[in-house]
């Protein structure tokens, strides 16, 4: 099914690949030492792990033969597997999840700006001249083959593919490494079992490897953005805190539009001044959590935070002025800048901003924008990578927020941030309207939509309670102001619901009905949902989701072709605890035909 074809490092202007013949047969349990004709000494142990092969590697510079100090740049290890489809995705939030033929490179990817590409995956260089997949990738052959990195602290991790080959790369972003100093890779985990199965194994181990947070309490709640976006004000969070507090709805979040730029979490906009960072207490007078938006690793070019330190600022490899890591001409004015999270005094004013966001009131904190802090760049510490970098950045967050403050990561790499969030957004952001609006050099998938979200929700059950909470992102639930149809709102209901209920709504109570409240209640009373999921095939078009306490059936995708009948029975979504019956058909754009909910006790 699969084996160990080479390994090659790359260091300074030089590489060296090692074949199979080279390496020589290397069983479970077993140890190589390979040596580099500079002096490196590559070390490679495998030991057998669940289903599959666990390999450990690590690069040591020998002190007698390797120059004073290398760069190290990338290390691959490239194993023969033959697939005709593959099971992709980008490193962080937002990044596609998809289906893709193994001959596929998305060539129209290789013409996107380099600070596009930089936002959805990590391995740039590759994107577009042959097939990325980032942390993870299942190929679907003659048999399956999961590669998965079990722990993503020490460098990114990305994957390269064709129809007869895939390389598990680790970038090392040309860290120093110092003659007798040795760096150790994170773990690399490979199986052959069917993909279901190997899904749940990987995303197992990997948040065994990487101690992930995985205990956190899983709230109702309501978030800004999606009714309001930057028009937000301090009577519009005030108001829709009381109304949670007569429902029973704990979070309140104030999502982006307080601030006053970019960086400056502390400094509100003018008609915010006097009611925030005060806004915390303000929540908590009515509801139980106050929480906030911030994005800590952004400041923009306006920002007092950058005409103050605009040496705090990640250096662009080829023009050593500011990494410019996003442009948001709308909402934020401009360009924002990446913070170079290696720098102590960039960390010190992280933790202090977090402590005093804590000390206001808040204690529900959604990061967003993360991907910034694991840009290609120059920093302050030439020994760390990009990966350890942004570990760093968190965790100045969690350090200013304490260990009993909920955190949830948004666009946001996943590998370095297993043990360091509670939660994590685990798609596209959604949007009251279901297909995407734009979408430029091949990267649909990540446009806002609600398709885009319910997808990759989908696609990445397996990780919920197993590496975090996974976000689903908010659930729009109004029949008003609002492009979505019936059937695409319960679309969505469905995919919380099916995917461990975490749910935050977005929208203007004044819009709701009755059948709105009742939802409400209906979510509320399904708390058991909240539990590890397994997919059983993430290559099918109709899609099924099991956990202990339900199963769901969906097809979320844009057309009406599936590879099996998707209703067998009635229920689509149906708990061991209360008969909850979703009927969702392959959807189609208006058709709100065959769909009900309903609720039945036993």
């Amino acid at each position: 099914m699969y084996f160990l074809d080479s390994i090659t490092v790359y260091h300074d202007d030089t590489c060296q690949t090692f074949s199979s013949e080279e390496i020589g047969d290397i069983a479970h349990s077993d140890t190589r030492i390979i040596e580099t004709d500079q002096g490196l000494e590559i070390e490679l142990t495998t030991l057998e792990l669940g289903s599959g092969t666990k390999y450990t590697t690590s690069i040591r510079s020998n002190l007698l033969k390797a120059k004073a100090q290398v760069r190290l740049k990338k290390l691959e290890l490239k194993f023969a597997v033959k697939s005709f489809k593959i099971f992709e995705q980008g490193f962080q939030s937002w990044s596609p999840v998809i289906v893709s033929e193994s001959t596929d490179t998305h060539s129209e990817r290789e013409s996107a700006p380099e600070f596009i590409k930089a936002t959805y995956y990590g391995d740039v260089d590759s994107l577009g001249k042959v097939g990325t997949s980032d942390q993870f990738v299942i190929a679907r052959g003659e048999n399956d083959v999961l590669l998965g990195w079990l722990d993503g602290k020490s460098h990114i991790g990305t994957f390269t593919y064709t129809s007869e080959f895939i390389s598990a790369v680790a970038h090392l972003d040309d860290t120093l490494l110092v003659a007798g100093d040795k760096r150790v890779l994170d773990p690399l985990f490979v199986t052959g079992q069917d993909a279901g199965a190997s899904y749940s194994e990987f995303a197992t181990l990997w948040g065994e490897q990487a101690k992930a947070r995985t205990n956190a309490k899983s709230q109702i709640g309501w978030c800004s953005w999606y009714q309001y976006f930057t028009a937000v004000t301090p009577q519009i969070i005030e108001d829709a805190a009381k109304v949670c507090g007569e429902h029973n709805i704990d979070l309140v979040q104030v999502d982006d539009g307080f601030q006053n730029h970019v960086g400056d979490w502390l400094n509100p906009r003018e008609d915010w001044s006097g009611k925030h960072p005060q806004m915390g207490q303000t929540i908590l007078k009515h509801t139980k959590v106050a929480g906030i938006w911030t994005a800590p690793f952004l400041f923009d070019e306006t920002s007092e935070l950058f005409k103050t330190h605009p040496e705090w600022a990640v250096r662009d490899l080829s023009t050593d002025e500011p990494l410019k890591a996003i442009f948001n001409p709308l909402s934020w004015g401009g360009w924002a800048y990446a913070l170079d999270t290696t720098n102590d005094n960039v960390l010190n004013y992280i933790e202090s901003t977090f402590a005093q966001l804590k000390q206001a009131g808040y204690t529900y904190f959604k990061i967003d924008f993360c991907f910034a802090a694991a840009m290609k760049g120059v920093r302050n510490v030439e020994t760390l990578t990009r990966a350890e970098a942004l570990v760093k950045g968190i965790e100045a967050v969690r350090k200013g927020i304490g260990e009993d403050s909920f955190l949830l990561g948004c666009g946001c790499p996943f590998g370095p941030a297993v043990g360091l969030v509670d939660a994590m957004r685990v798609s596209a952001d959604t949007a009251p309207f279901w297909d995407e609006r734009a979408s430029f050099f091949g990267f649909s998938e990540t446009s806002p939509s609600q398709k885009n979200a319910i997808v990759s929700s989908l696609l990445r059950a397996p990780l919920h309670r197993r590496l975090w909470i996974n976000d689903p992102d908010c659930l729009m639930l109004r029949q008003k102001d609002t492009m979505l149809t019936e059937h695409e709102r319960n679309m969505a209901l469905g995919t919380t619901l099916g995917t461990g209920n975490f749910t935050v709504l977005s929208d203007n109570f004044d819009l709701y009905t009755s059948q709105e409240w009742e939802t409400i209640d209906l979510i509320k009373s399904l708390s058991n949902l909240d539990t590890q999921i397994d997919i059983e095939d993430p290559f099918a078009k109709d899609l099924r989701l099991d956990s202990t306490e339900a199963t769901l059936l969906i097809n979320p995708f844009n057309d009406a072709e599936s590879e099996s009948p998707i209703l067998d029975k009635p229920a689509v979504l149906q708990s061991q605890s209360k008969e909850t019956y979703v009927t969702l058909a392959p959807h189609k754009l208006g058709n709100n035909t065959n769909l009900e909910i309903t609720q039945t006790w036993k």
